[in-house]
């Protein structure tokens, strides 16, 4: 069975939940069913200067997100049925009015596929563009940041029961205020603010 998540693109940038089953529905798997849960959590990367004059970067919670700010998006994917998950597809679009910083895209074990345009096509990350030299031969670069509009993580290992996969990306703000519309976080997602482990 293939368990597969799309998030739709919210003009707001969105924390949320879906529990997807491999039906197709968002109800409690029925027994021996693979059923994955999705929360997807923001938070505004920030640097302070420590006593001892080392820099520390953190995170915090978000609501309102302005211009030039860094944000992480971090994807917790959790089997929640009693039966494995394979091949789960976890699929995010890049918010309107951002954009992506490529070396951010974290994997656990995941394949990585990107669009450029809007989720009709895919190719491998990172993504490259076709480019007509002077002399009229083609090159392969790598695709600038500011084109991506979505990313996906295929899981080919079996997502047992309880177990869980966490991939994050970051972005940056372009543009005027964003509202960051944030769902209560669940205790052991702990969203407080957190230092970041380098």
């Amino acid at each position: 069975m293939h368990p597969s998540t799309r998030f739709v693109a919210y003009p707001a940038i969105v924390v949320a939940l879906f529990l997807v089953s491999t039906r197709g529905d968002a109800l409690p798997a029925a027994p021996g069913t693979p059923s994955v849960a999705v929360e997807v959590r923001v938070e505004r990367e920030q640097v302070r200067i420590a006593a001892d004059g080392r820099a520390v970067t953190y995170r915090e919670p978000v609501q309102n997100a302005s211009p030039g700010d860094v944000l992480v998006y971090t994807i917790r994917t959790l089997n929640v049925g009693d039966r494995p998950a394979l091949h789960t597809n976890v699929e995010d679009p890049v918010p309107q009015g951002t954009i992506l910083d490529p070396a951010s895209v974290s994997t656990d074990g995941a394949t990585v596929a990107a669009s450029l345009d809007g989720g009709k096509s895919w190719q491998a990350f990172p993504a490259h563009l076709s480019v007509r030299q002077e002399d009229g031969t083609v090159r392969e670069v790598l695709a600038p940041a500011t084109s991506y509009t979505h990313l996906r993580w295929t899981f080919h290992d079996p997502l047992a029961p309880g177990d869980e996969r966490e991939v994050l990306f970051k972005v940056r703000i372009q543009g005027a205020t964003s509202h960051v519309a944030a769902r209560p976080a669940t205790p052991e997602m702990g969203n407080s603010t957190r230092e970041v482990k380098r």
